[in-house]
């Protein structure tokens, strides 16, 4: 009985794959979202804001309102408004549940801290406490960047030079100077315990961080570095005036006579660069020169590949993984967001409105649209699955009929009324979702012993329980994978409430 009913669930969850190898694109309003995707727009309202940061299913923004410009937090559901801070750039950046921003502190400190100051203010997601972590007596900071608990930023220094500041703000202990500097063209940039900066006005040079050793070393003195550089655990990645693509390998580096690799030769100087690993990511400007030809380049850690075309104009790129978001423009048209999954590009916006400022987290993607009127809105794309990063999020009356969100976090998400007809949550954490009995599908979805539930009974909810995948259906998935068939479902489009 036992092998019979693994024969017929495998024979079920292969249909079901193969069935969803294609579906019709969904229109949400003025906008069309391609590939496996939930869009949600932040009901929000911003105004020439700076570049959202995500990270997770959460991202932080700013909006901008004369003099009371003001940080939110969305969790995936609702937008919390974080501080108001002045009129001043804030650029939040979030880590995990933790974010930081630039502000003025309105009110006079007793010793430390003057009114109308620019200090850098940190949000702990755990305490839900907000910090003024600069304090420092009427110098201005700027340049904030968060990576788990640790944060750094730059302070007006004596003798009107700069210092980098570096602090953990879950050790308990105060900030401290990581290092004076002279003058820097570029904004320190973060990964782990890990910094990496551009120094110098004349001749500029990049340094390095290594939190494990507690030593900075010169990386590169090669004169007029262009920036910006980046930053993923220990590596580090920048261009040249040459127009070379450096790479700094530091899981390798012994400490001694550092030796950056040429990943590639560029043809323009001063153009982006993005890291993520030992991936890549960077737009240039290949021949033909004729003012408009921007591309989007990518190298997986063993060679270069070109994403774009040679048509358009393509820039403001971010990467995770192998996964890469940028926004293009073709010819003099508004520009798109445009997603490559490892594999495939997928042109995500078509519309008659600028998209902007796109940025990544694993496979999950924000950036800034405008709307008819002139208004800007934050649209976050939730990505749809396996291993999916869904915590907090709003999927109430979405459509997830046949999606494979296998070992996904699903917890604290909102579920009533969606759609959930032959979903895949084997291996899902669901623990603390909301509305699991209250959504709809036939039939109804699979779980496995290793789904998480809080307060929920699956088997009373009528799920389908799969037992240990038999040796049909591993055969069966092996001989799918091979075919090169891809599971491109679009996700149904679920604003926020």
């Amino acid at each position: 009985m036992k092998d019979a009913l693994r024969t017929i669930v495998s024979i079920v969850l292969l249909l079901l794959l193969l069935g969803a190898a294609t579906a019709p694109e969904d229109n949400v309003g003025d906008r069309v979202i391609r590939g496996a995707h939930l869009l949600h727009k932040i009901d929000v309202e911003i105004a020439s804001a700076p570049v959202p940061s995500i990270s997770g299913s959460k991202v932080v923004f700013e909006t901008r309102n004369f003099f009371e410009n003001r940080v939110y937090l969305y969790d995936g559901s609702t937008a919390q408004e974080l501080a108001a801070i002045g009129y001043t750039d804030g650029s939040p950046r979030i880590s995990g549940s933790n974010v930081v921003w630039t502000g003025i502190d309105f009110e006079e400190g007793e010793d430390d801290t003057v009114a109308g100051n620019e200090d850098i203010f940190v949000y702990n997601g755990t305490t839900e406490q907000v910090t003024n972590l600069s304090m420092n007596n009427g110098v201005s900071d700027w340049g904030a960047r968060i990576s788990g608990s640790n944060v750094i930023w730059v302070s007006e220094g004596d003798g009107g030079g700069e210092d980098l500041y570096f602090d953990d703000i879950d050790d308990g202990d105060a900030a401290r100077i990581l290092t004076a500097l002279g003058s820097m063209d570029a904004t320190p940039e973060l990964s782990g315990s890990n910094v990496a900066w551009v120094e110098g006005s004349e001749f500029e040079e990049i340094y390095y961080y290594s939190g494990a050793h507690d030593e900075i070393t010169l990386l590169s003195s090669l004169g007029y570095v262009t920036w910006p550089i980046a930053i993923s655990g220990q590596n580090v990645a920048w261009t040249s005036m040459e127009s070379e693509v450096m790479f700094f390998d530091g899981a390798n580096f012994d400490g001694e006579n550092p030796e950056p690799e040429v990943i590639a030769q560029g043809f323009e100087s001063g153009f982006e660069v993005q890291i993520s690993g030992a991936n890549i990511a960077w737009s240039d400007w290949p021949p033909p020169y004729d003012g408009f030809d921007d591309q989007i380049f990518f190298y997986d850690g063993e060679e270069v590949h070109q994403l774009t075309d040679n048509s358009g104009h393509h820039r403001e790129l971010d990467i995770s993984g192998s996964n890469i978001v940028w926004r293009g423009r073709e010819s003099n048209s508004d520009t798109e967001i445009y997603f490559f999954d490892g594999t495939e590009t997928i042109q995500v916006t078509d519309n008659e409105v600028d998209d902007d400022s796109p940025k990544i987290s694993g496979r999950n993607f924000t950036w800034i649209h405008e709307g008819p009127t002139g208004a800007e809105w934050v649209y976050v794309a939730y990505w749809l699955g396996p291993g999916a990063v869904l915590e907090g999020v709003d999927l109430e009356h979405a459509d997830l009929e046949g999606r494979d969100l296998s070992g996904s976090d699903l917890r604290r998400a909102a579920f009533a009324d969606a759609n959930i007809g032959s979903t895949d949550f084997s291996g899902a954490d669901l623990s603390e979702a909301t509305g699991l009995g209250a959504t709809h599908g036939d039939p109804r979805p699979f779980y496995d012993d290793a789904t998480i539930f809080t307060n929920f009974d699956p088997e009373e909810n009528e799920w389908t329980y799969v037992p240990e995948p038999s040796a049909a259906l591993s055969t069966a998935a092996a001989l799918f994978a091979l075919g090169g068939l891809r599971r491109r479902r679009l996700g149904a489009a679920v604003g926020s409430r």
